[in-house]
């Protein structure tokens, strides 16, 4: 079910919509200015987006919505809220905003289905076990200006991307993480679906090979027909050679999806069939 909260609403107060088990959707108003801790906890929201007139959020909104899918933050947000994301399994995009400097505890707890997603460079801190239990996660990129990383911040299979004496060969060495040094790595491939999959970011070294990715490759109505370097030209020119094209500068690779072409006919029952259509 879905609920469109009224325009004059200013605050969502504590738990006002927690365990509603069949909430899927909810439009918030535009001139809310306050979503209170554990609004939505415990329920089957798929996706929420706040609104930019949003000033304050309590602490774990949306603690264990198991099948919430994306996030949408405000992106005035200077510092995320603790337990934001926590325990929500089915998480795959989420986009910090560009003007945080604090990414606080417990942010995506076990978010394991996060595989990919940019910490700003206006990022100064990130809080203890802000994103461990993200299994999913290969890679991340840490930025020179973070100082400061608390324990437990990511699962130690993530690999930390960084810069030799920063706080993020720190945490590596620290908490048993591999490190890889950004200055050998040098250029970023990243992966424009056009549906609600996400995939990793990945991390090349000059005149290296990307990787295919493995993904579903499922669109309905539409057939996946490779990776481009336009979303608008995708021809020979555009495509892109997962077996000889080098990575040379940091890239973004588009999904080409052809639409399917269905035969349609008609059984006039026992008269006249005139034409079949294709469509």
């Amino acid at each position: 079910s879905s609920v469109v909260l009224a325009d004059e609403l200013k605050t969502i107060g504590k738990h006002m919509f927690r365990s509603c088990y069949s909430l899927e959707y909810v439009t918030l108003p535009t001139q809310l200015s306050a979503i209170e801790e554990y609004a939505f906890s415990g329920s089957k929201l798929k996706k929420l987006v706040i609104p930019q007139s949003v000033t304050e959020i309590g602490n774990y909104v949306l603690y264990n919505c198991i099948v919430l899918e994306e996030v949408e933050l405000n992106a005035n947000m200077t510092s995320t809220p603790m337990g934001l994301c926590y325990g929500c399994t089915k998480l795959t995009s989420l986009t910090i905003p560009e003007k945080t400097t604090q990414i606080s505890g417990n942010f995506a707890y076990n978010c394991s289905s996060l595989c990919e997603f940019e910490i700003p460079e206006s990022v100064k801190s990130i809080g203890s076990f802000a994103f461990t239990g993200c299994t999913s996660l290969a890679q991340i990129y840490i930025p020179k200006g973070v100082t400061g990383i608390r324990n437990g911040a990511f699962e130690i299979t993530t690999d930390i991307i960084g810069f030799v004496g920063s706080a993020a060969q720190t945490y590596a060495n620290n908490y048993g993480n591999n490190f890889i040094d950004f200055t050998t790595v040098g250029h970023k491939v990243q992966f424009v679906t056009g549906t609600e999959d996400s995939i990793a970011i990945q991390y090349k070294k000059d005149k290296d090979l990307a990787e295919e990715p493995i993904w579903s490759k499922e669109k309905v109505g539409y057939t996946f027909g490779g990776w481009y370097t336009s979303a608008q030209i995708q021809d020979e020119t555009t495509k892109w050679d997962f077996e000889q094209d080098v990575v040379t500068e940091d890239i973004t690779l588009y999904a080409k999806w052809i639409a399917n072409e269905y035969m349609v006919t008609f059984d006039a029952a026992g008269g006249e069939v005139r034409t079949a259509r294709l469509l």
